[in-house]
């Protein structure tokens, strides 16, 4: 399998593998092995798993609406999150996802052209920093997040 995909890399065919992996011990294992650079999982205020096995440079953040869960954040919640930056709903959970400085992009999905607007409201309000991140954490009683060898 090793063999195969470096094949398929040294003919051209692809840039780079990225894993969706089962577990942080698979993404592990993956990484050890060489055939995945970066790892494609699920990041939001609900739910870490991109984090479960160190996350690297070039991550994919997946689902940072956690399945519209989003739309049940309470007032105080997101008065709690305020503290940090003001903004709606939908700019926290972008935020969040993208402010870690490891993580290049993030999958979302949308049903509606507005919500395609609203979404690229905020684009030019998101930056890379980690002490956002951990703020964000820290609302929720997450722990912090430190620097990983991935």
């Amino acid at each position: 399998m090793i063999d195969s995909f470096k094949k398929i890399i040294q003919k051209g065919k692809v840039n780079e593998f990225a894993c969706f992996p089962y577990s942080g011990e698979f993404m592990k294992e993956s990484r050890k092995l060489g055939i995945a650079s970066r790892q494609v999982n699920y990041l939001n205020l609900w739910e870490d798993s991109l984090l479960d096995s160190g996350i690297s440079n070039g991550d994919i953040a997946l689902r940072p609406f956690f399945a519209s869960k989003h739309k049940e954040m309470t007032k105080d919640e997101l008065e709690k999150l305020n503290t940090i930056k003001k903004g709606d709903v939908i700019f926290h959970c972008l935020n969040y996802v993208l402010s870690h400085p490891k993580v290049s992009s993030v999958v979302v999905g949308m049903n509606s052209v507005e919500q395609l607007s609203n979404i690229l409201l905020h684009n030019k309000r998101i930056s890379k920093n980690k002490n956002t991140f951990n703020s964000y954490r820290a609302v929720f009683s997450l722990e912090p997040v430190e620097d990983s060898p991935g």
